[in-house]
């Protein structure tokens, strides 16, 4: 069984041994520009003016407010809002649970816009 013993431990320092040399071979092959292609930077994404189809959409554009807009970076500012108007009965809303559900100041100030642009 001595011999046995033996011969496996031999047999798995030389597989070990060979696996060793195969990653430091493999680490050490030159990595040229030609193997791997380069990455073009990605374009920058321009949004462009659009023109609204109808005056109903341009009555939409005009009454969102400014804080809701992309530009605004204010993450804060903007989670905060959305929390304290989720609080606002939404899944009852989501669902139409109530006939008339009660509005946060934004929808009614959306909301004034909108009649005052008749719509």
């Amino acid at each position: 069984m001595n011999s046995n013993n033996r011969r496996l431990l031999i047999f798995a320092s030389i597989i070990l041994s060979l696996v060793l040399v195969g990653i430091i071979w493999a680490l050490t092959l030159p990595a040229t520009s030609a193997q791997y292609p380069r990455v073009s930077p990605p374009v920058p994404i321009v949004q462009a003016e659009r023109k609204p189809d109808s005056d109903r959409l341009q009555a939409v554009i005009d009454c969102l407010p400014p804080e809701l807009s992309i530009n605004n970076k204010d993450t804060r500012d903007r989670v905060n809002r959305a929390l304290n108007e989720m609080q606002n009965e939404q899944l009852e809303r989501m669902f139409q649970v109530k006939d008339s559900p009660k509005l946060n100041e934004a929808e009614e100030n959306f909301q004034r816009c909108l009649k005052e642009k008749a719509f």
